[in-house]
C-alpha cells in the first residue's frame, strides 16, 4: 500500500515509474483521507502496470489531482490514453510536403490537403 506521507502542507506518495524506479509526487491535497485514497489510485494503477499514466504523472505531463478527479468518473482513465496516445502529425506532413514539392507534381498541393 502507498503510504502517503506528510510534508509541509500537503501528503506526497511515492510513485513507480516504468524503469521501476520510485518518485515522490505530491498529492496536492492536505487531507489525509483524499490523500490515503490518492495512493490506493497509484497501487492499482501499478497492479495494472499502467506505465503510460504513471511515467505522465512522474514526468509532471499530469499531476495526481488530475489523474484522481478523472480516476473517480473513469477508472479505466481513457481520455487521458487518448490524450498521451494521440501523435503529433504535423512535422511528418510538413517533410512530405517538401518532399512533394521538389518533385514535379501538380497535385502536391491537393495531396498535402
Amino acid at each position: 500500500m502507498t503510504k502517503p506521507i506528510k510534508h509541509g502542507n500537503t501528503y506526497r506518495v511515492y510513485v513507480q515509474r516504468s524503469d521501476l524506479r520510485w518518485q515522490r509526487i505530491t498529492t496536492g491535497t492536505s487531507d489525509r483521507r483524499t490523500a490515503v485514497a490518492i495512493g490506493d489510485m497509484v497501487d492499482t494503477l501499478r497492479a495494472r502496470r499502467d506505465w503510460l499514466i504513471l511515467d505522465a504523472v512522474c514526468k509532471r505531463d499530469l499531476t495526481l489531482g488530475q489523474v484522481w478527479d478523472a480516476y473517480r468518473v473513469d477508472q479505466q482513465l481513457d481520455h487521458f490514453h487518448a490524450t498521451l496516445n494521440d501523435l503529433d502529425l504535423e512535422p511528418l506532413v510538413a517533410e512530405w510536403k517538401s518532399y512533394l514539392k521538389a518533385r514535379p507534381i501538380a497535385s502536391a498541393t491537393r495531396y498535402v490537403r
